[in-house]
C-alpha cells in the first residue's frame, strides 16, 4: 500500500485511516484513491495484531524468573473452521508493503484506538484476556468502550445471503441481525461488504459478529467461532455501560 500517495485535494490515504476523518466527495469518487484507502485499512488492522504479539512478547518476564502459569485454553471448537484455519487477517493481493516504521510512528503520535480493536485481541492471548478480576468485578477494558465509540456498526446474527461483490475478492453478505450493539436499533437485515482478508470465507446459516468502523463500509471485526463469539459478546455487554462516556479520539 503506497503510503506517500495524495488524493483529491492532498489528501493521504494512510493519515486518512489514522485520522478517521470522513472522506471528502472527491476522494470517494476517485477509484484509485479508494483502492489505496481499503489497503491502508487492511495494513493498519495487521500492524495492531503485530504490535499486539510484540507487546506480549515485551511481558514475558526477564531470563531467570519464573513465568506465571498460564490460563488454561479451550479447545477451539472444529464447526467454525474452514479449510483454510480459524479466522485470522490476510494480506490482499498485490498490497504493498506498508513501512513499519512510519506505522508505528504515527500509531504513537496520533493515538489510533479502536481500529480493528476486537479482530486484534483474540479471547485468551496477554492483550485480549479479560483477567479474572475484570469478570468478577463485571468491568471492562476501556479500549471495548473506545471500540464502540468508534464504531459505526456493532451486531450480531445470521448470515442470510452471500452475493459476488464489486470487485474481485469482495462479497456483499446480508446478515439478519439478533442483536445489536451499535446503534442500539438497526433495520431488520443489514448488508455489507466482506473482503478477503477477513477469514473465514461467509457462508449462509453462519453466526456471525460484525463490527464496521465509523466512515468505512467494510468490517475490521468478524467472528463466527460460538466460543470467540460469546467471549466477544461478554465484552461488548461489559462495555456498553460505558460506552456513551467513552469518546473516539
Amino acid at each position: 500500500m503506497p503510503a506517500g500517495h495524495d488524493g483529491r485535494d492532498g489528501l493521504d490515504p494512510l493519515m486518512a485511516v489514522l485520522t478517521g476523518e470522513p472522506l471528502p466527495d472527491e476522494a470517494r469518487a476517485d477509484g484509485a484513491f479508494l483502492a489505496e484507502y481499503r489497503a491502508a485499512e487492511a495494513d493498519v488492522t495487521l500492524l495492531r495484531e503485530q504490535l499486539g504479539r510484540i507487546g506480549a512478547a515485551l511481558a514475558e518476564p526477564p531470563p531467570g524468573e519464573p513465568a506465571p502459569a498460564p490460563a488454561p485454553r479451550k479447545t477451539r471448537p472444529t464447526s467454525r473452521r474452514s479449510p483454510a484455519g480459524p479466522a485470522r487477517l490476510r494480506r490482499r493481493p498485490g498490497a504493498r508493503a506498508l513501512s513499519l516504521g512510519v506505522l508505528v510512528t504515527a500509531v504513537a503520535a496520533g493515538g489510533v484506538v479502536g481500529i480493528g480493536w476486537l479482530t486484534a485481541h483474540p479471547p485468551g492471548d496477554a492483550s485480549g484476556g479479560s483477567s479474572k478480576a475484570d469478570v468478577a468485578s463485571g468491568s471492562a477494558r476501556p479500549d471495548a468502550a473506545r471500540y464502540l465509540a468508534c464504531a459505526r456498526l456493532v451486531v450480531e446474527g445470521t448470515v442470510t445471503a452471500v452475493r459476488p461483490g464489486p470487485r474481485a475478492g469482495q462479497e456483499r453478505v446480508t446478515l439478519r441481525v439478533t442483536r445489536a450493539y451499535k446503534p442500539g436499533t438497526v433495520p431488520a437485515d443489514v448488508t455489507f461488504t466482506w473482503e478477503e482478508y477477513l477469514d473465514p470465507r461467509p457462508g449462509k446459516g453462519q453466526h456471525a459478529l460484525v463490527g464496521i468502523p465509523r466512515n468505512a463500509d467494510v468490517p475490521d471485526t468478524w467472528v463466527v467461532d460460538p466460543q470467540e463469539l460469546a467471549q466477544e459478546r461478554d465484552r461488548l455487554d461489559r462495555a456498553l455501560s460505558g460506552a456513551t462516556a467513552a469518546t473516539c479520539e
